[in-house]
This record gives C-alpha cells, structure tokens and sequence, in this order.
C-alpha cells in the first residue's frame, strides 16, 4: 500500500511540475502575441514592457530544480525563451554554464542505480535505491548504441565512477592480433570518447578496470590492471588521467611495470588515496577435498603505492579454518574500506577429521558437512593494512556470484541465464537482505543466437548526481 502510495505521489509530483512548465508556456505565448500586437500598434520599445509582469526567475528555476532525474537533462529543450535565458559559452555548447549550476543544487537528491548490468538487448538495467525497483537507464542518443549491443566474440568490461561509464571491450582471444578498446562516457549528456590503450596485445581475461570519478575532483582516472600468471610477467597498471584546465581536456598515460610483485590478484581491486588495495589469491579452482577442509585457507592483503612504486603486504591474513573460499575482494562504502570473502564452510561447526585415508569415505564425509555458501565482510584501516571481521552472511551467497558496491551496501549476484539473484549487505545497518529479481523482460535477448547469459555487471553504482556534467 505505501509503494502505491508513493507512485501516486510521483505521478502528481511530474503532473504539477508539467502543469507548472505549460502555464509558463502559455505565459510565453501571450506575451509574444501582445509584443505582435503593440508593434502593429507602433507601440515604441520604451513602452513595450510597461505594465507587464514578468515570470519571476526563482519561480522558474523553482520548477526547474524540482524536476525529477532524468527529464531534468530535457528541460532547456521545452522553451526556447527559457533557452535563450542562458548564454553559450564557447567551451560548453551544450549545456549551459547557469543551467548547470542550476541542476547541480538539486542533483544531491537523484538516486543512484546499483547493481547495474547489461543485458542481452544491448539496455543497461539498474536498480534504483530510491524507487527499491529494476528500471532501464537512459542513455544519449549521441553515445553509440554499438557499444551496448553483446558480441560473442567480445568481452565488455563495466565500471562507473559517479556520473561516468568506462567501457572496455576486449576480444576474447588472447593472441596478439586480439584487439582492444576502452571507452569513456557520460550517458546522460552524450559526451565520450575513446582513449588508446596500451600498445601491449596481451590484454586478456586477467585485465581488469577502475574508473575513478568523485565530488570536486577536477577530472577523472581509468586504471587498466594487468596481470599474468607468471612469476616472470610483471603486474601492470596503465593510468589514464584527464584534468580540466577551463574548457580543455588533456589525456597523459601513465605506465608503471613491477617485477617483484605478486603474480594473481582479485578481479575486485580499489583504488584509494593514491593506492592500489589489492587481494591474493582469486580462489581455488575445482571440487573441494578433504584438504581445503584440513589446512586453512590464507587470505592476504596487498597495497600498491602508484607513485613511490611500492608493494606492501599486510601483516594480517584471514585464516579459513575448516571452509572453503573461493572469491572476494576489496570494496570502498562511503568512508569505509570493506573487505568481502565468500566461501563454503560446513552448516554445523565440528572437528574436523583429519584421519580419513580411503577416498570414498573422504567424499562421504564431505557430503556429510552439509556446506553452506557464507559471505565474510571485513572492514579494512588503510593505514596500518589490517582488518577486522564485521558481520557473517546469514544467507547463502553463491560461491560464483559478481561483486559491486555503493555507498551503502555490498551486493552478490548470482546470474543463471534469465535468473538473477541478489544477495545485499547495508553496511550502515548491518543487516542483510535479498533484493527483487529483475522482470523477466530485462533480461531476455531478442536474439535467440544470444541466449546464454550474456551480462556483463558494473563493478560499482552509477550516480548521476555526482558531477553530473563531467566531460571526458
């Protein structure tokens, strides 16, 4: 009932704010038919405003402040005296600098979106913290659709930072011949581009993507992570930094190759303050036997400083006694750095028998555990690289479920074909939930060739609020 409710209140809400914009058209008209009039009379200019009341500017930007995401980005297109309202100015054609600091006073309010994802009809889906609903997210017409659309022979890579989507499309082969490229984009002004990427063809499966976009900051930061599992391969980090100097965008590269490092990361890595936090190992491949359950499984923390170039490794490990772990990784909540470990460990805390020789009875007794999916969230202080436990999944969270965060929450998904699954962790209450699962529809393809489950899903929220006219 109080969902219906709040519906009802948004339709009246955008009802009276069209209403609101039709009588300042009307307004508009009548004085333009009386200007006509008056000019036929040969009503001098001195005379011509005599006696007329004029639409008071805060009225107006009233109306427009309170217009809800995303039809605020077509409010300059409804008038085009309120157009003429603001100046051009030669470095932004198309929003106008008065427009934006308009829209920013009320951008605070727009809801994020995450978890976000791809689906196979080339739309991106999110889900809106305000609304607790999956809804299609607008894009530009003037971003290229291609982008979005699956190609079985192309890997995408999804990551937001505020206002900002990095894309990087990466052919599936790892020969050198296997192309890539990696895009930058705000979605709702239409502004992207291109960046050339390393010169390096290795990129392949173990590269991964941070885009770094956040209140006040002058620009923004894409690291491309790279690492090969080889001790004689170095970990790589390319850094593509743009800053603002006025209405001039620059793009310097920044290359830094370690040989000394650790050789297998996490896939979910953060970038803070300068750092690189990264986590070793991804996980165990294969079934569990006796012996992931007899030796601990060590989790350990790295941190990579990108200016002085140097590893530091934390001293605290997580040990997994008697469980099982197989993915996790380093996420940033507001503030708060978080760790996130998923593993399997036995329903019922017991010893562990450690002197069973037959294989058979092996298997038995690991079926016999009865083990169940947890998820371990840690929280992190970065300056002395340690951690401690916070709270332990009363829900079963799959061991191969994708990874995002926001301000608030961590979130699990598990993805099956046109089945989604969505474990959350509120990190600010401390609780734990399920979200909906997405409408079937938004996870179709219209393209039987493309049914299997093409998703690729955004490693973090996407907040039009933050910098919401951030250019690339």
């Amino acid at each position: 009932m109080a969902k219906d409710d709040g519906a009802k209140r948004a339709v009246t809400c955008a009802n009276v704010l069209h209403k609101s914009w039709y009588r300042l058209l009307q307004i508009s008209k009548k004085k333009k038919r009386s200007q006509r009039l008056k000019k036929d009379k040969g009503v001098t200019n001195d005379d011509e405003g005599a006696g007329e009341m004029a639409i008071p500017e805060h009225l107006v930007e009233t109306i427009l402040s309170r217009i809800p995401y995303p039809h605020v980005f077509k409010t300059r297109f409804l008038s085009k005296q309120w157009y003429a309202k603001f100046p051009v100015d030669d470095g932004d054609e198309n929003f106008p600098t008065p427009f934006q600091e308009t829209i920013k006073s009320s951008s605070t309010m727009w809801p994020s979106f995450c978890p976000v994802y791809l689906n196979p009809a080339g739309s991106l889906i999110g889900f809106n913290s305000t609304t607790k609903s999956w809804q299609v997210i607008s894009v530009s017409a003037s971003v290229p659709s291609i982008l979005f659309y699956p190609n079985a022979r192309r890997e995408r890579r999804l990551y937001f930072g505020g206002s900002l989507l990095a894309i990087l499309d990466c052919g599936i082969c790892q020969r050198p011949t296997a192309d890539h490229h990696l895009f930058v984009m705000n979605i709702q002004s239409g502004s992207w581009r291109e960046i050339a990427v390393s010169e390096d063809r290795r990129l392949g499966i173990n590269t991964y993507l941070l885009l770094i976009n956040e209140v006040g900051m002058d620009g923004y930061k894409v690291l491309v992570n790279q690492y090969y599992n080889s001790s004689s391969s170095p970990f790589k980090t390319d850094v593509y930094e743009s800053n603002s100097a006025g209405s001039s965008w620059t793009t310097s590269n920044y290359r830094s190759e370690f040989t000394n490092s650790p050789t297998e990361f996490s896939e979910y890595c953060l970038y803070h303050d300068g750092n690189l936090f990264c986590m070793e190992p991804e996980g165990k491949v294969g079934p569990i036997e006796l012996v992931d359950l007899v030796d601990p499984e060590v989790v350990r923390l790295w941190k990579f400083n990108l200016k002085m170039g140097v590893w530091t490794e934390s001293a605290h490990t997580i040990q997994l006694h008697g469980k099982a772990w197989s993915v996790g990784g380093v996420f940033r909540c507001g503030s708060r750095l978080m760790l996130a470990v998923i593993h399997e460990e036995p329903e019922i805390e017991t010893e562990i028998e450690t002197d069973i020789d037959d294989i058979e009875e092996s298997w038995e007794y690991i079926d016999s555990l009865n083990l169940r999916p947890r998820a371990r969230i840690y929280e992190i202080n970065a300056e002395r690289l340690d951690f401690v436990e916070v709270s332990i999944s009363p829900l079963d969270i799959y061991p191969g479920s994708i990874l995002m965060s926001d301000r608030h929450c961590i979130y699990f998904a598990h993805v099956l074909y046109n089945r989604t699954s969505v474990a959350c962790y509120n990190i600010r209450d401390d609780t734990w939930s399920r979200l909906p699962s997405p409408p079937p529809d938004f996870c179709r393809s219209p393209n039987r060739a493309l049914r299997r489950p093409f998703n690729p899903w955004a490693r973090s929220a996407y907040e039009p609020g933050v910098n919401p006219f951030a250019s690339t």
